[in-house]
């Protein structure tokens, strides 16, 4: 995944590649066909009547498909924000103050 351009001063492009990496690594946790709907659909800005087209899909199998895709990447992303950055691993209860929860 190329990181976004943007004109926008305040862009870090550290920061960018690091979402950029972590976003492809979640997912290659999905099943193929959701993560190349995902990737095509809300990273690269298909329109999904378009990917539904070229894949051979029904619209009503892609919206089944990117609404069950964005769900599971949702649920991942969740996981990780219970990770304890002091402790690195869930269910810490240290409760610190940089350790997010959603």
């Amino acid at each position: 995944m190329k990181p976004p351009t943007t004109s926008d001063p305040a862009s870090d492009p550290e920061l960018d590649e690091l979402i950029c990496d972590c976003i492809d690594i979640f997912l290659s946790t999905l099943p193929t066909e959701q993560a190349n709907i995902l990737q095509r659909v809300d990273v690269d800005g298909e329109r999904p009547e378009d990917v539904a087209h070229s894949l051979g899909l029904s619209a009503s199998t892609m919206a089944e498909q990117l609404g069950c895709g964005r769900q599971a990447l949702k649920e991942r992303f969740a996981e990780m924000s219970r990770i304890c950055p002091e402790h690195g691993f869930t269910g810490c209860d240290c409760n610190l103050p940089n350790r997010a929860n959603l």
